[in-house]
């Protein structure tokens, strides 16, 4: 019986440090679908319109970026290619390339060359282009 009790004791005092430990950590900001939070400086997740310059190029989409540290990728067609490359936090510099093979075994290449930006009023943006062989597209991606 006393190994029953030393066991039901333990829990106690856990359960009690976890209910302790839960209401120190709470947070007076909830994260809600789709909205974009800074990690550091313009590290984190960036949305916005992909805007297809010329109508034969397809539809608009919405392109969804990640940066970390002098890294990024991104997505500009939800999810059919995924795009990586380099930024440079000084300048605010983004410069990437996919390069992959196409239907008549020539390589297609697609570029993204962008500028991170922070205006007077503190708003931030990633405003570029994307560039395929025929295609070009508009870039501006936000914090939500």
């Amino acid at each position: 019986m006393k190994s029953y009790f030393s066991y039901r004791r333990q829990l106690q005092v856990v359960a009690a440090f976890a209910g302790l430990t839960a209401s120190a950590c709470q947070t007076t900001h909830t994260l809600v679908m789709e909205q974009t939070l800074p990690w550091y400086g313009f590290e984190g997740r960036w949305a916005g319109p992909v805007t297809p310059k010329d109508p034969s190029c397809g539809d608009g989409h919405k392109g969804v970026m990640k940066i970390a540290g002098e890294k990024f990728v991104f997505d500009p067609f939800q999810s059919t290619i995924v795009l990586a490359g380099s930024f440079d936090p000084p300048t605010g510099r983004l410069a990437g390339q996919l390069e992959r093979p196409g239907a008549d075994k020539k390589p297609l290449t697609l570029s993204f060359s962008g500028q991170a930006k922070r205006d007077a009023s503190s708003v931030e943006t990633i405003e570029g282009e994307l560039v395929s062989s025929h295609c070009h597209w508009d870039i501006r991606l936000i914090r939500g």
